[in-house]
């Protein structure tokens, strides 16, 4: 309805009820007197124009969206992306080296391109595999010959230059590394299900606290990835005010309380050595790693060259060495 149309529509009953104000209205001046005519006709126009523009108030909206341009409609916030999530949750964490932060390199760092060559990789057909631990310029089993036929791997490490200053291999073009603090969750979510195999460093297993056995089931591409770690069990003893064994699994510590130790040695000769520590702490640690995985194996030697040095000899006869785990029973989201 137009502006005239509900003008029209207001103005025929006011005329109405202005046919009929001499019996309804008494004006304060006297009828007779031009001045009383004139205020009277004013009255009535005034009445008229108000009651077709009260008429005409509903049609407002109808007017402007017919007659006036139409407004951009708010739209939703669009997702941040992986190179943009990675420099406002990871980039704060890492550094270039131990003595660096590297700002420069934190803004040239691509991970959404290495996430993208990764996946090229898996349409290859290749089984694409994580070494936590290591820089792009530190050998990696594809460069010492322990890879398995069709691996491709990648490195990973909270630094981009090694602290070592032992044994470096020139960087190279095709290297794909995963620059990331290892024991921030946030960060391992943005490499969500890019791995088959994991392996961690002897050395950067005791750096990891934030039970890396479960979480970094996050990077696996399936229930069925495998990881191969040194055994992360530790053993504090309490003098006092713990009374039950508890097996902390964030750090894999152990508390137990002396109590409880010589409840068990009580009339054996046995002495309280390590090796019985470490055999109960080791015991604990298989109990919570197969709620995890439905294969739990210990390995008496390392499997991939670590520390830059042949593998140990006397490893060989360790029975806590090292684990490898898989057949995830619950998928780390």
């Amino acid at each position: 309805m137009s502006f005239f149309t509900g003008a029209a529509i207001g103005y025929y009953p006011c005329y109405r009820a202005a046919a009929n104000t001499n019996s309804v209205y008494t004006p304060l001046l006297d009828k007779a007197s031009p001045t009383s005519s004139t205020f009277s006709s004013t009255i009535f126009k005034v009445v008229c124009w108000v009651s077709g523009f009260s008429c005409f108030i509903p049609n407002l909206s109808y007017f402007f969206s017919q007659c006036l341009p139409s407004q951009p409609k708010c739209l939703p916030s669009q997702p941040k992306g992986v190179n943009q999530q990675w420099k406002e949750v990871v980039g704060p964490r890492v550094v270039e080296s131990f003595f660096n932060k590297g700002e420069d390199e934190k803004n040239r760092y691509d991970l959404e391109k290495i996430i993208k060559k990764i996946n090229n990789y898996w349409e290859e057909g290749k089984t694409v595999c994580l070494f936590v631990g290591r820089t792009p310029e530190e050998p990696l089993p594809s460069d010492l010959n322990e890879a398995e036929e069709n691996e491709v791997w990648v490195s990973g490490d909270i630094a981009l230059l090694s602290s070592e200053d032992g044994r470096r291999i020139a960087p190279s073009e095709d290297r794909l590394h995963l620059w990331l603090d290892f024991n921030q969750q946030e960060g391992l979510i943005l490499a969500k299900g890019l791995f088959k195999k994991i392996v961690i460093d002897c050395s950067t297993t005791k750096a990891l606290n934030n039970n890396f056995v479960k979480n970094f089931s996050t990077m696996f591409q399936g229930p069925e990835g495998e990881m191969i770690f040194q055994n992360p069990t530790k053993v504090a003893i309490s003098l006092s005010g713990v009374e039950e064994t508890t097996l902390n699994t964030s750090t894999y510590t152990l508390h137990i309380s002396m109590k409880t130790i010589m409840e068990q040695h009580r009339g054996n000769d046995d002495e309280i050595d390590d090796d019985s520590l470490d055999r109960l702490a080791k015991e604990s640690t298989d109990t919570y790693f197969k709620t995890l995985y439905r294969n739990v194996e210990g390995l008496t030697t390392y499997p991939y060259t670590s520390n830059y040095e042949a593998k140990d000899p006397e490893q060989i006869e360790d029975p806590f060495a090292c684990y490898k785990v898989s057949g995830l029973k619950q998928l780390n989201t």
